[in-house]
């Protein structure tokens, strides 16, 4: 059987690095090949909620499978449920990105001035900064969680081996013991 930390670790790796491809294919696609237009924008938006529906499954496998209840798993479904926000922002900013592109697409054919066509450009653009910015935070979080996964193994042993090693037992000498006294007599004035 496989041991479930090392599978999360994988599993950690291999989504940070998917998001990581995905991250580079989309600056390339729109920094080198041009405007992006409504049509590649949305076949990316479809490759990006199915790794973010990727992440999500793992937060929920991890809730549900029995192996579950260890600490170092319930670690893990946070680790993967903690990289959810950035990716579901990114996927945010990208479905704006969208709108906006189906506006231009809707309005290609209206009379354009070079201000509103600047505006526009701009506006996308900020959207889509926004999308590599959430992507790699993302990406991070994933390669954080890997790491912190990485190391819990030699931190537990470390931990045990200072809690489970036999301290010389000493035993404390009595404590001095009171005898009780009557109180002395009340003087009468």
């Amino acid at each position: 059987m496989t041991d479930p930390t090392a599978l999360n670790i994988r599993i950690l790796r291999s989504l940070s690095q998917d998001f990581d491809t995905a991250r580079r294919q989309l600056e390339r696609s729109w920094q080198h090949d041009g405007p992006l237009t409504l049509g590649s924008a949305a076949q990316q938006f479809t490759g990006l909620s199915s790794l973010l529906g990727r992440l999500s499954d793992q937060v929920r496998i991890g809730a549900t499978v029995p192996w579950a209840a260890a600490p170092e798993e319930r670690r893990a479904v946070v680790m993967f449920s903690g990289a959810t926000v950035p990716a579901s922002r990114a996927l945010r900013h990208f479905g704006e990105a969208l709108v906006l592109l189906g506006l231009l697409h809707e309005h290609a054919d209206d009379p354009v001035t070079p201000p509103l066509t600047e505006a526009r450009v701009v506006t996308v653009t900020y959207q889509l900064d926004e999308v590599q910015d959430s992507l790699g935070e993302t990406i991070r979080l994933l390669r954080r969680g890997a790491e912190r996964l990485g190391d819990l193994p030699s931190r537990t042993a470390a931990a045990r081996s200072r809690t489970t090693a036999t301290a010389p037992h000493t035993v404390a000498p009595p404590a001095a013991t009171r005898t009780a006294t009557a109180p002395a007599p009340r003087r009468s004035l």
